[in-house]
């Protein structure tokens, strides 16, 4: 296992939401989960390019 687990959110968008997290937490499947980002370490894509939208 790698230092990092990845969650895939369904947040009732479009789109799911990708949340990077420190693999040493556990989840079970369809858990329902309260997230808060820090937006100072928030980084958004774009979907189809992959482009980081901050440049």
């Amino acid at each position: 296992m790698g230092a990092d687990m990845y969650l895939y959110m369904d947040i009732g968008a479009p789109e799911l939401l990708i949340v990077r997290t420190h693999a040493g937490h556990t989840f079970a499947d369809n858990e329902k989960l309260t997230v808060t980002l820090d937006m100072n370490k928030a980084l958004f894509f774009d979907k189809d390019t992959m482009d980081n939208l901050a440049y």
